[in-house]
């Protein structure tokens, strides 16, 4: 099975990233906009080691929208991943601001549409929902076997 999987509020914490910068610096308006914004994000919790267990049974790229705030991200990402995953998993990075254009059979993203998630041909798994609150919960979906 292929999956995708989306990084900003899926495997790394954009938004507490993103609230330091705010209260560190209130004049600067695009925190995304820094560098080392991309790198120094902190993983959510359990999507480290979920991801990792997905990747012993599935083919798992990681797939994100760039920032158009920080042309730094295209390149901070892929060092995020080497960090926190391996140079494996960063190699099967894809940066895309149109996530329809991907073939496969699961996309996880915390977005349900604004980068074509809506329109992906697989399904999609949205992260934080009612359904998928937490990396535990997808794990357990794939554990009982409903996405084999």
């Amino acid at each position: 099975m292929r999956i995708y999987i989306d990084m900003d509020n899926t495997i790394c914490d954009y938004i507490k990233k993103a609230n330091q910068i705010k209260e560190a610096l209130p004049s600067v308006i695009w925190p995304q906009s820094l560098p080392k914004f991309f790198l120094d994000m902190e993983p959510v919790e359990n999507a480290i080691e979920i991801v990792n267990w997905l990747r012993k049974y599935h083919d798992v790229f990681i797939l994100s929208a760039p920032s158009s705030r920080n042309p730094n991200s295209y390149t901070e990402k892929f060092l995020w991943i080497e960090k926190w995953f391996d140079y494996d998993l960063a190699e099967k990075l894809i940066l895309s601001n149109y996530k329809d254009f991907l073939i496969g059979d699961i996309l996880i993203d915390d977005h349900k549409n604004g980068k074509g998630q809506d329109r992906f041909n697989g399904e999609l798994i949205l992260y934080g929902s009612l359904k998928y609150p937490t990396w535990d919960k997808i794990k357990i979906e794939f554990e009982k076997g409903d996405k084999k």
